[in-house]
């Protein structure tokens, strides 16, 4: 077996959100020097549908019973989907239990795994230390989140904390429970208006969406930040330029302590029940608290770069999804998509693993047999690999499979550098069409704003190929049926007359001969009196058979139609002559005698021909015509030969 490169699992959602990003840059870059793998297993934010969200936690199964990772590294409180514990934390307790695989948690603890917590208490008192030294506030007002959250409690601790170390009075009624998000704001702000003190000198709220919240509630009540009020918030360290004072903090450390803590217990070590992280963190001392007037900032520094760059996604100039849904099929649209990758930017690559049935929209038309998860056996339909000269390497295709228990065949691989994958399921509502992987290779940094995006883009574009295509089925199975005849699946009447004219065309165009067989079957009528319906339409049968497994010498195209109860017709060109023609004729009428041999009754079915010449203009009518009254003639031949009774017809 070839050596294999060591890999780490992360389970998390948002990988491209900044507390997220700043936690894995720390994973990979101790993995990166420790020559290990990372693998992020990632689901985006939860919708409404409850199939949504089973279709995105189906990517929290790949990793099997994790016996190929080295050790994982789980974000619970990242990821907000109700079935989070029964698809991931079970499964890992018992991977810990059974398979003594190395797991830790990042700021949720779970009973029996090691918890590293970001602990941002200074990131906190930073700002409550400025507000009280820098512009002198004494009565400061504090929002945390959700009430018992270990984060909100930690980061209004710290916030009494650095009150009493200023020596500034905590008062209960200038603390309040919010939650972390943009809901709370308004009925902050009319708690503290209802207070007999009014507003404090200023704010602080523990995640900077509070913050908007509050600033939000308080201009639509007259009240101007920062001269009414100062306001400050909490935020994670991004390169993005904010007009609002906040403190930001790193993650990367905490991300690099949890690798290591893997890192120990694959070494056969062992962890403390917890431990808090310190958080590096800078101040953006800036406009809401009066530090920066709006004269001080580069106007600039809010706009794009170029016109174009916040056109790459998010703008009517972006026709990504258009692209793929026009496209003809399946693999047109992942080569449309391939050129849609300018939008992740510098990726070193990107793959699409398919399950079988996905690759192949036809076969999913079942619409009650969903397929809900990976199949044994998967296939990478997609990839593109970049190369630091400026070439790439482009497929699309299916004849590239791989076991689903290898998990993604890059993953382990020793050759060249340890890399980073962030996985991501493809998906619509709760089926499953498989899973994209993207890379970076072993550059730090985090995946752009559009990755969800793209891939939401691309799964929609998925289940509308894998629409169109059995509108397409069905469309052509419709037409098909109008024209077939079910009993014997020769064609019908309707299909001989829809037919009879193109084949005159092609016939000409090609400068052949056409051949119109007229065929039909003596007795039919006396075996449905005899032996019953069942057996008269088993005679049908083997008539249609007759004429569709007997082919006539020299001909180009043939084309065989059941026209009437007992009437066949078979219309052929090509180049024929009398030998052909008798050829066929002795060859239709043994496959009768030896289906004959096996029945109570004979099998006869008398023929009539008509030949138009290449140089001719065909008649179809008249041809018809032709070659119904030379079947009479073979008909009244067999009661010769034979003695049968047309009688009995």
């Amino acid at each position: 077996m070839e050596k294999e490169r060591k890999c780490i699992a992360v389970l998390i959602e948002k990988p491209n959100k900044d507390y997220q990003a700043g936690i894995l840059r720390g994973i990979y870059s101790a993995a990166f020097s420790h020559d290990m793998n990372v693998a992020v297993f990632s689901v985006t934010m939860p919708r409404s549908s409850d199939k949504y969200h089973e279709g995105e936690m189906t990517i929290f199964t790949l990793p099997g019973d994790y016996s190929k990772f080295a050790g994982v590294i789980y974000l619970p409180d990242t990821i907000d989907f109700p079935s989070r514990d029964k698809v991931i934390t079970e499964p890992l307790l018992r991977a810990v239990r059974e398979k003594n695989i190395p797991v830790v948690t990042i700021d949720y603890k779970i009973d029996g795994i090691p918890c590293y917590y970001c602990d941002d208490s200074e990131v906190v008192k930073a700002m409550v230390r400025h507000l009280a030294e820098h512009h002198g506030c004494r009565d400061i007002a504090y929002m945390t989140g959700f009430k018992g959250h270990p984060h909100a409690e930690m980061r209004l601790n710290a916030f009494k904390e650095a009150m009493r170390e200023c020596g500034l009075t905590v008062r209960e009624n200038r603390t309040y429970y919010g939650d972390f998000w943009y809901n709370e704001g308004e009925n902050f702000v009319n708690t503290l208006l209802a207070d007999e003190n009014g507003l404090p000198e200023a704010i602080i709220c523990a995640s900077i969406h509070m913050t908007d919240s509050v600033y939000s509630a308080l201009f639509n009540k007259g009240f101007r930040v920062p001269r009414d009020v100062l306001l400050a918030g909490y935020d994670e360290m991004s390169d993005k330029t904010s007009l609002t004072t906040c403190t930001m903090r790193r993650t990367e450390n905490v991300g690099y302590a949890a690798f290591d803590g893997i890192f120990c217990l694959m070494s056969g070590g062992s962890l403390p029940d917890s431990s808090h992280i310190k958080c590096d963190f800078s101040g953006n001392y800036a406009f809401t608290c009066g530090c920066k007037a709006s004269y001080d900032y580069d106007i600039s520094s809010f706009k794009p770069d170029s016109r174009y760059e916040f056109c790459d996604f998010f703008s009517e100039f972006n026709t990504m999804s258009e692209a793929l849904i026009s496209s003809d099929n399946m693999r047109d649209m992942f080569w449309t998509a391939n050129w849609f990758t300018y939008s992740l930017h510098d990726i070193t690559s990107i793959y699409c693993c398919m399950c079988q049935e996905a690759a192949n929209p036809d076969s999913s038309m079942d619409e009650n047999n969903i397929r809900t998860t990976y199949t044994p056996e998967m296939l990478t339909v997609y990839s593109r690999i970049n190369h630091e000269d400026g070439s790439h390497d482009d497929f699309v295709g299916t004849d590239r499979r791989f076991a689903l228990s290898e998990v993604f065949p890059p993953l382990f691989d020793a050759e060249g550098e340890p890399a980073a994958y962030v996985f991501r399921p493809l998906h619509f509502e709760n089926r499953c069409f498989g899973y994209a992987v993207i890379s970076y290779g072993n550059k730090i940094q985090a995946l752009p704003d559009v990755f969800d995006f793209w891939i939401n883009t691309l799964s929609n574009a998925i289940e509308s190929q894998r629409r169109l295509s059995i509108m397409s089925y069905l469309y052509k199975k419709t037409r098909q049926d109008a024209i077939t005849d079910l009993m014997t699946g020769l064609l019908n009447r309707n299909g001989f007359n829809l037919m009879l004219p193109q084949l005159i065309d092609d016939a000409k165009r090609n400068g052949k001969q056409l051949l119109i067989v007229m065929a039909d079957l003596n007795g039919l009528k006396y075996v449905n009196d005899t032996y019953g319906h069942a057996e008269g339409d088993e005679l049908i049968k083997t008539a249609a058979g007759a004429m569709a497994r007997t082919w006539i010498g020299g001909a180009v195209c043939e084309k065989n139609f059941r026209i009437g109860g007992d009437e066949f017709v078979k219309v052929a060109y090509g180049d024929f002559d009398e030998d052909k023609l008798i050829e066929f004729q002795n060859a239709l009428r043994n496959f009768l005698d030896e289906r004959s041999a096996q029945k109570p009754y004979p099998i006869y079915m008398p023929l009539g021909y008509s030949l138009c010449g290449a140089d001719e203009n065909a008649d179809g009518d008249k041809m018809l015509s032709v070659a119904d009254r030379q079947m009479y003639i073979d008909k009244v031949r067999i009661k010769k030969e034979t003695g049968f009774d047309p009688k009995r017809k």
